[in-house]
């Protein structure tokens, strides 16, 4: 093998063209080296970002959760007291009937009825009639009382 020709065109070539070709070839790797390194940064913001939105979700989906069980609850709570204040309004009616019959009875034995007496009872009966829509029997009571004589406390 006869390696003359290769160094008689190695030495035909200038110092200034060889640093010139270095240079040329630095600068593309330079470059290469430099776009490879921002291409991997922004690759590298993008995981990052796209790891941050995954746990974002999970978190948006935790909540969800969270709340959907509260919201849950809250209709169960909500049942529960509807129930409640069903009771509660079945007692209140119960107790102001038996109010103004008590009442009402009482004025009816004593024959008379006091006009502070009076005046309690038709606030009770209107309360009564507005609210639960009144009673057969409690009208015809309250009827009998507004008939009877009306006195005054000494």
């Amino acid at each position: 093998m006869d390696t003359t020709p290769v160094w008689d065109l190695l030495s035909g070539i200038s110092v200034g063209d060889i640093v010139a070709w270095i240079m040329v070839i630095g600068a593309i790797v330079g470059t290469i080296v430099a776009t490879t390194i921002k291409l991997y940064k922004a690759f590298d913001k993008y995981r990052s970002l796209k790891e941050k939105n995954e746990q974002q979700e999970k978190v948006i989906e935790e909540h969800d959760k969270i709340l959907k069980e509260f919201h849950e609850t809250l209709q169960s709570i909500k049942s529960e007291l509807l129930d409640l204040r069903k009771e509660v309004s079945d007692v209140n009616l119960k107790q102001m009937r038996h109010a103004i019959i008590r009442d009402c009875e009482d004025a009816i034995e004593k024959q008379f009825v006091y006009a502070e007496e009076l005046a309690s009872i038709e606030e009770m009966y209107e309360l009564y009639v507005e609210v639960y829509h009144g009673n057969g029997y409690v009208t015809s009571l309250v009827v009998k009382v507004r008939n009877l004589p009306i006195r005054v406390h000494d």
